[in-house]
C-alpha cells in the first residue's frame, strides 16, 4: 500500500529515507517509541519542530507552513476537534494543551485474493493545533477566464520603494473557479481602459491564492491573481490552511467533542493531517515547559495480528531483502568473473539488505549481490527474504497482558519478552561488543525476576530500550506490542490509582483534567472495550508494508517513444527507479503530464535538442516582443524567400537568440550572447542562464558526483544522464508537478503553460498525453 512519513522538511519536501526519518524520530526530546521521559509505557512517537520544523501555524510562518500528513489511504472514522487549547493556570501562570485528534482506519492487503493476509489498523494523530490556530481569509469566484501569476520573490524588483511590476503569467484560472486569498498587495500592471496609452501601468489589486478542485480542497499550488472588480468577485470566508477533514469537523459544527463523520469520509496517503499542537505544562517547582508536538500512534484490535507477520498466504510480490549468512565470505567481480576473496563477512553477518540496493547479477547460473564498491555476496551465502514475510525482516509479536498499574508498565511482562528478544537480535557470535550486549539484556531479565524485584529502576528500563548502540533502536522498533491504551478510561481509572498516591499535590488537578479530556476510546470501535491492543511503531512498522517505488520500465517508455534508442531508455528506467516519489512523479498523471511534455519538447526519439530560430519575419513578430518592437530587425534577421517560396537566405539564428531572449529567463545584460548560448536545450528544453545555472548549482541535491559545468559547456544538457536530470530537476525547481489537479487531459494546458510560457506544441503534447494515459495506469 502507498505510505509517506507523517512529517516533511521545512520547504515542503519528503524525507527520503526511512534513515533519514528515524534520525530525526531519536532527537526528539520527548515521547519515545515504548518508553516516554516519564518512564511509563508510551505506546507512540512524538512529532515536533525536530522532525517536522515547518509544522507550526506561526504569524510568519503563515504562507509557507508544512501540514504533518496522513501517512496512508483510509477512512477518518472519527475526531475531536477543538475550537481552541484548553487553558488553566499554574500558580498563577498560564497552562494549555489541545486534545484534537483524528483517527483514520486503513487496511493492509497484500494479496486480494487472499483474506488472510488483510490486517485492518489505525493511524492516530493526537495533539494537533485547535480551530484558533487557523487564519480566516476571503474567498473568491473567478467572474472571467484569468492570468495565474508565478510566485517568486517579487520585493526583489522594488527600487526606492517603487510598487513592483505583476509577475509572469503562467496559466489559467477558468471562469467560476473558487479561490482562496493568502495575502493582498499591489502590482503594476497594463491598465484595464483600451484608452490607456501603450507602455503605461497602473497599480492594481493582487491576491495571493490556492483554487478549491471539484471536491473542495485547497490544491498544493499558490499564485497570483487579479482581484479587479468585475474579475473576482468575493464569496464568504474559510480557514486558510485548514485540512479537508477539520473542514468537514466545522461542517458537522460539533467542537471540543468526540465526533464520527456524517458521511463516510476517504482520506488519501499526504492528504494535509494538520499542526503541532503548543502545549505548555507544569512540571514543579513553580516552573513551566513550554513545547510544541504532536502524538502519533499506528494501533491495531485485529485478530489476525500475530499471524500477519508471518505472511499467512504466502505473498510473494513486493520487495525483496537478503539476509547475509554468518558464514558467507566476500568475493570480487573482474569482467564476467566472480573471484572468493577467502575473507568473511565480519561486522555485516546476519544484516538484511533491500535487494535493490545491491544491483544483483546474473552470472554462472547463480544471483550475485554487490554489498560494497568492490564486494560481493553469492546467493548460496543469503536467505532471500519477501516483503510481508515481516518475521523473517525483524518484526516480533509481544502478547503478555498488561499490568493494572501504569507506574509499573516498564516492569510488564512484555519488557522482559522484549529483552530477551533484544538479546538474540544482537547476535552474540559476531564479536565482543555483541557478547557484552546480549549478556547485557540477559541481566536485565534476570534482575526482573519477581525474587529480586525492584532492582531496576524505571530510568534503567528506559534507557535500555533507548540504547543508541547495537541497532537497538531499530530493534526495538520492530516490536509489536499488545497493551493497554492510555487513552481509555480517563483518570479514574484503575491503571492510574497507584500513580496519583504520591502525586505533586499542586499539579494533581491539572493532571487528572488532562487525562479525562484526552480520553476518546471509549467512544470509539473497537476500542471501547479498554481492552489491550496491539501497538506498532508509526514509521518502522508502516515503511515495511509500503509498495515499492519501483519506478517506470523500459516496455512503457518504448511505447511513448518508439524511436528512443535502447540506451536512452534504460538511462531513464535507471534514474527513476526507486525515486519518484523523490521526484514528485508518485501518481499516474503526473507520469503522463512529465512524458507527455518531453515528448511535445523532443519527440519521438527522446533525444535531447538544441533550439532552433529558422523563423521567417512574421513568425518572429508573432511570438517576439522584441520583434515586434523592432519590425525592422525582424525583416532582416529572418529568412527570405523568392517569389516561388524557396528560402534564399536564411535565418540569422544567433542574432535572433541573442535579441528575442536578451531580457528573458535570467539572461545577464553584461552578457549581451546569453540569449543563442544559452538557447533551450536537454528534453525539457532548458532555457536562460538563471536555468542552466541553477541546474549546475543544484544538481548535488539529487543526484551524487561532480555536478556537470553547463555553463561553460551548456551542450552537456542534450547529454545522458544530463538530458533526464534536468528536465527532473526543471519539474522540481519550477514546480511543474503542482499544476497537476488532478483532472487529467485538461491539464494539459496549463502544465504546458508553466513549461513553455504558452501554448507553443500544445495539440502534440495533448496527443503525447492520450497515449500516456494507456501507459501508466
Amino acid at each position: 500500500m502507498k505510505i509517506c512519513f507523517p512529517a516533511r522538511k521545512k520547504n515542503g519536501e519528503n524525507y527520503a529515507t526511512l534513515d533519514e526519518m528515524m534520525a530525526l524520530i531519536g532527537q526528539e526530546p520527548h515521547g519515545s517509541w515504548l518508553a516516554g521521559t516519564n518512564n511509563m509505557w508510551h505506546g507512540g512517537i512524538h512529532i515536533s519542530e525536530t522532525s517536522a520544523p515547518g509544522s507550526v501555524l506561526k504569524p510568519n510562518m503563515t504562507e509557507t507552513a508544512v501540514p504533518l500528513q496522513c501517512m496512508a489511504d483510509g477512512e477518518v472514522v472519527a475526531w475531536r476537534l477543538n475550537k481552541d487549547y484548553q487553558r488553566s493556570t499554574y500558580l498563577s501562570q498560564p497552562v494549555q494543551y489541545t486534545t484534537t485528534f483524528v483517527l483514520v482506519k486503513s487496511t493492509c492487503l497484500p494479496d486480494k485474493s487472499k483474506e488472510q493476509t488483510q490486517l485492518d489498523f489505525y493511524s492516530l494523530y493526537m495533539g494537533l493545533a485547535p480551530l484558533s490556530a487557523f487564519d480566516k481569509r476571503k474567498c473568491m469566484v473567478a467572474q472571467k477566464t484569468v492570468s495565474k501569476r508565478e510566485v517568486g520573490k517579487y520585493e526583489s524588483s522594488r527600487q526606492s520603494g517603487d510598487a513592483p511590476h505583476a509577475p509572469k503569467a503562467i496559466g489559467r484560472l477558468p471562469k467560476g473557479a473558487r479561490i482562496l486569498i493568502l495575502e493582498e498587495t499591489e502590482f503594476l500592471n497594463k491598465p484595464v481602459s483600451p484608452k490607456a496609452r501603450p507602455g503605461t501601468t497602473e497599480l492594481q489589486p493582487f491576491g495571493l491564492a490556492q483554487a478549491f478542485d471539484k471536491n473542495g480542497k485547497l490544491t498544493e499550488e499558490k499564485f497570483w491573481v487579479t482581484l479587479l472588480p468585475g474579475y473576482m468577485t468575493e464569496e464568504g470566508k474559510q480557514y486558510a490552511h485548514l485540512p479537508f477533514w477539520m473542514q468537514k469537523a466545522v461542517e458537522q459544527g460539533i467542537f471540543d467533542a468526540v465526533t464520527k463523520p456524517a458521511t463516510a469520509l476517504k482520506i488519501s496517503t499526504g492528504d494535509a493531517i494538520g499542526f503541532l499542537g503548543e502545549d505548555i505544562a507544569p512540571m514543579g517547582k513553580a516552573k513551566t515547559s513550554r513545547s510544541t508536538y504532536a502524538h502519533i500512534e499506528v494501533l491495531s484490535a485485529d485478530s489476525r495480528m500475530p499471524a500477519f507477520l508471518d505472511n499467512p498466504g504466502k505473498v510473494t510480490a513486493g520487495r525483496k531483502y537478503i539476509r547475509v549468512h554468518p558464514t558467507a565470505k566476500l568475493y570480487t567481480l573482474s569482467g564476467d568473473t566472480f573471484s572468493n576473496t577467502g575473507n568473511p563477512v565480519e561486522k555485516d553477518r546476519h544484516i538484511i539488505l533491500p535487494v535493490d540496493k545491491c544491483k544483483p547479477k546474473k552470472r554462472g547460473g547463480k544471483t550475485w549481490y554487490q554489498v560494497g564498491q568492490s564486494y560481493w555476496l553469492s546467493q548460496d551465502d543469503v536467505d532471500l527474504i519477501d516483503q510481508y514475510n515481516l518475521k523473517e525482516l525483524g518484526f516480533t509479536a509481544l502478547a503478555e497482558e498488561t499490568t493494572s498499574d501504569m507506574l509499573a508498565s516498564l516492569q510488564e511482562g512484555w519488557m522482559k519478552s522484549g529483552f530477551g528478544w533484544l538479546a538474540e537480535q544482537v547476535r552474540p557470535e559476531r564479536g565482543i561488543r555483541e557478547q557484552q550486549m546480549s549478556t547485557f539484556y540477559k541481566g536485565m531479565i534476570d534482575k526482573m525476576d519477581t525474587d529480586k524485584d525492584g532492582q531496576l529502576s524505571e530510568r534503567e528500563l528506559f534507557a535500555a530500550l533507548q540504547h543508541p548502540e547495537m541497532g537497538v533502536r531499530d530493534i526495538v522498533a520492530r516490536m509489536i506490542v499488545k497493551h493497554q491504551s492510555e487513552w481509555f478510561g480517563g483518570s479514574s481509572h484503575q491503571k492510574w490509582t497507584a500513580f496519583f498516591q504520591n502525586y505533586d499535590a499542586l499539579r494533581i488537578n491539572f493532571a487528572k483534567k488532562w487525562l479525562d479530556d484526552m480520553e476518546w476510546m471509549s467512544q470509539v470501535e473497537p476500542f471501547a472495550s479498554g481492552k489491550a491492543v496491539w501497538h506498532m511503531h508509526p514509521v518502522v512498522f508502516l515503511d515495511a508494508i509500503r509498495t515499492k517505488d519501483y519506478g517506470v520500465t523500459y516496455e512503457q517508455l518504448k511505447i511513448i517513444f518508439p524511436q528512443a534508442t535502447d540506451f536512452d531508455l534504460n538511462v531513464v528506467v535507471e534514474e527513476l527507479r526507486g525515486r519518484l516519489k523523490e521526484f514528485k512523479l508518485d501518481t499516474p498523471t503526473r507520469l503522463r503530464h512529465f512524458f507527455s511534455q518531453i515528448k511535445g519538447e523532443v519527440g519521438p526519439r527522446m533525444k535531447g535538442k538544441t533550439e532552433g530560430f529558422q523563423f521567417s519575419p512574421e513568425t518572429l513578430r508573432s511570438f517576439s516582443r522584441y520583434y515586434r518592437e523592432h519590425p525592422t530587425e525582424s525583416e532582416t534577421d529572418g529568412y527570405e524567400k523568392n517569389s516561388s517560396g524557396k528560402i534564399i537566405r536564411r535565418a540569422n539564428e544567433k542574432a535572433i537568440g541573442c535579441k528575442h531572449y536578451l531580457r528573458l529567463n535570467g539572461n545577464r545584460q553584461s552578457h549581451p550572447n546569453d540569449g543563442y548560448v544559452f538557447r533551450g536545450r536537454g528534453l525539457i528544453q532548458v532555457t536562460g542562464y538563471e536555468k542552466y545555472h541553477g541546474f549546475m548549482i543544484e544538481y548535488n541535491r539529487y543526484w551524487q558526483g561532480t555536478a556537470p559545468d553547463t555553463v561553460s559547456d551548456p551542450g552537456k544538457i542534450n547529454e545522458m544522464p544530463f538530458a533526464i536530470r534536468s528536465a527532473l530537476w526543471f519539474w522540481l525547481h519550477y514546480e511543474v508537478y503542482s499544476r497537476d489537479h488532478g483532472n487529467g487531459y485538461s491539464d494539459v494546458v496549463n502544465i504546458t503553460y508553466r513549461v513553455n510560457g504558452g501554448d507553443m506544441g500544445l495539440s502534440e503534447r495533448q496527443a503525447a498525453y492520450k497515449i500516456c494515459e494507456k501507459v501508466f495506469l
